[in-house]
């Protein structure tokens, strides 16, 4: 009896898997487009008109960062025009010209030993950016770096803070620094960001982080924050000269790269109705393969139609 009872459950369950394997089938979607012109000028809608039954359509506009045929991933070849830009703040504090900005090909990149890295080859670049002076906000312009910029070896980039006996100079600045950007500009995709505080790697190096004197400063994914110990009846240390470095990883602008799949917009989802019109604005003069892509989809299977119209905008 128990050997028919095993037998009959999966006698039983063969035709339930099948029907839900059947289940997750999809039906081809159907898309047909059209267009109420072609050519257009720039800022102008452009007006689709579509007919068909699917469960999703995305839009791919052919314009950089959403062109069809860079779906699986876009390469960037880097142009000769790179630049540095960032903001910087003082929000508390009483010294002013703690920060020097320096620059180097020649840093070999061991954080650790302070001394060495102190002596390599740095370039100071403070005087090129619009630093505070005093508590307030400031917003750099972009600067040319490109002559520090070489194929066989990276640049460092480093922020160098010292505070002054604060007895004598009064209590130590907060400086915070964010919207750091490394750019370059090439010809296919114009001004490109390649570097921000997220991937730029910076790390403090402290050579009075086992005293008292330890800076307070510290790194995060949307600023830097730069502050020497503030001295108080605690952190007697304070009284007299520190100083510390922030400094990025090695930072490579000559490098082909992947920047990852350009996106379409997705106009419509499963829950909604197929659309019968879709308006769209062209902004600069070109000519542009428009795409639609109608799909439906299921955990195994998925079926598309894809429509495509070039669109032509004069200025």
């Amino acid at each position: 009896m128990i050997r028919f009872r095993n037998f009959c459950i999966v006698f039983t369950a063969v035709p339930f898997l099948a029907s839900c394997m059947n289940d997750l089938q999809v039906s081809a979607p159907e898309l047909d487009l059209k267009t109420v012109s072609i050519e257009v000028k720039a800022g102008e809608p452009v007006v689709f008109e579509m007919d068909g039954n699917a469960d999703y359509i995305t839009f791919w506009s052919g314009e950089t960062y959403s062109d069809y045929s860079h779906r699986n991933g876009r390469k960037f070849t880097p142009g000769i025009l790179n630049k540095l830009s960032f903001s910087s703040e003082i929000t508390s504090g009483a010294q002013n010209e703690q920060l020097t900005m320096l620059i180097s090909n020649d840093f070999d990149g061991n954080y650790m030993d302070f001394d060495s890295m102190i002596h390599s080859d740095w370039t100071d670049i403070t005087r090129w950016f619009s630093l505070p002076r005093g508590k307030g906000r400031k917003e750099s312009s972009a600067q040319d770096i490109s002559a520090f910029v070489y194929s066989d070896r990276p640049l460092y980039l480093a922020f160098r803070y010292r505070c002054r006996p604060q007895e004598q100079y009064g209590e130590a600045s907060r400086w915070v620094i964010s919207n750091l950007r490394f750019t370059n500009t090439s010809e296919e995709l114009g001004e490109t960001v390649l570097y921000d505080l997220v991937n730029s790697g910076f790390r403090i190096t402290d050579p009075f982080s086992r005293t008292d004197a330890v800076c307070m400063s510290s790194v995060s994914q949307t600023q830097i924050v730069m502050q020497g110990r503030v001295q108080s009846e605690d952190v007697p240390a304070a009284a007299y000269e520190t100083e510390h470095w922030i400094v990025s990883r090695p930072i490579d602008l000559t490098s082909i790269r992947d920047i990852g799949p350009d996106r379409p917009k997705v106009i419509k989802g499963y829950a909604e109705s197929f659309p019968t019109t879709y308006s769209y604005i062209y902004e600069s003069p070109g000519v542009y393969e428009a795409v639609f892509v109608a799909s439906n989809q299921s955990i195994r299977d998925c079926k598309e139609a894809v429509s495509s119209i070039t669109i032509t905008v004069s200025e």
